[in-house]
């Protein structure tokens, strides 16, 4: 089909070569020839009267205008696919929707665990893909690459909606046999003793490391791990402190040897939110499963206060 002259196949084209910045990549990723992709590529640039990508060195690095170009294509092409791919109702019981949801493997833990128990019931058929959260996940939400993404307020994007789910305290969590846990917990007392930090990827600190950090408390964090999850099986026996989510220090106390005590830094709550591409926000299958992430924060402590942004 063409437009103004313009074959319409040549859109989809162009998002793909300005996202992988390679003829070949590209040709890869639309499971073309790459003849076939140079051809495309050639063809834009007759069009757009424009270079589209240019060598610079060994890479080929998009033109400033072929970078204007790609937001509004690339935003065009995400509704159009939502558009066409949107049904008029959802049916829960005979579904077979996939979703992709990003989250923390500390919320996976509190809030997906039980949303996919719960589903088991409910939507026997659907699919569920859950991925790290971070920088990565965020900016796939925004190519509309996933449905949700439950992160941290501070970290939304500022143009698709999102909704506040709940909020979590921190709390401090050591071996329950730790000699710290025989009075009360004090900065000093904390700050004592080594303690096990989380670092996300290459660039995400904890929320909590981040808020001790501007009290220039004087930490000695002697052990990094990538992961929430990872924290309380690796505190018992030692003598390293963490501070923890509360209701994932609850949740792995139940199981293990684990002590409990208020946290003794002003820190401030750390708001958990949702949020969805700004094209699903009538899709009647993401509507559905907002929903039911919602329900379940609602029934948590702390998670009563929700509201719409």
């Amino acid at each position: 089909m063409r437009f103004k002259g313009l074959d319409l196949n040549l859109l989809v084209a162009f998002d793909c070569l300005v996202r992988e910045r390679s003829v070949t990549l590209a040709a890869e990723r639309l499971h073309l020839s790459q003849p076939a992709m140079s051809a495309a590529l050639s063809r834009l640039r007759d069009y757009l009267d424009d270079d589209i990508l240019r060598a610079v060195g060994k890479r080929m690095v998009p033109t400033p205008y072929a970078e204007r170009l790609h937001v509004e294509i690339s935003d065009m092409l995400q509704r159009l696919d939502q558009t066409l791919g949107m049904s008029a109702s959802f049916d829960p019981a005979t579904s077979e929707r996939s979703f992709r949801i990003a989250a923390s493997d500390y919320i996976a833990m509190v809030l997906l665990v039980p949303l996919v128990r719960k589903l088991a019931a409910v939507a026997p058929h659907v699919h569920i893909t859950i991925i790290n959260t971070g920088p990565a996940s965020v900016e796939k939400l925004g190519r509309g690459e996933i449905d949700l993404v439950i992160t941290p307020r501070q970290y939304l994007l500022e143009n698709h909606p999102s909704e506040l789910l709940m909020v979590e305290r921190h709390v401090v969590v050591g071996w329950r046999e730790h000699p710290a846990f025989k009075a009360p917990m004090t900065q000093d007392v904390f700050c004592s003793y080594g303690q096990i930090g989380v670092e996300i990827g290459s660039a995400t600190v904890a929320f909590a490391q981040l808020e001790v950090d501007k009290l220039n408390a004087r930490r000695n964090i002697e052990l990094i791990v990538p992961s929430f999850t990872l924290v309380g099986p690796l505190l018992v026996g030692t003598q390293r402190l963490a501070l923890m989510h509360e209701r994932l220090a609850r949740l792995q106390a139940a199981t293990l040897p684990l002590g409990i005590a208020p946290n003794p830094f002003p820190i401030p709550l750390l708001e958990q939110a949702m949020q969805w591409h700004r094209t699903r926000t009538e899709d009647p299958a993401v509507r559905w499963l907002r929903s039911q992430v919602t329900a379940l924060a609602v029934e948590m402590p702390g998670g009563k206060d929700h509201k719409q942004r």
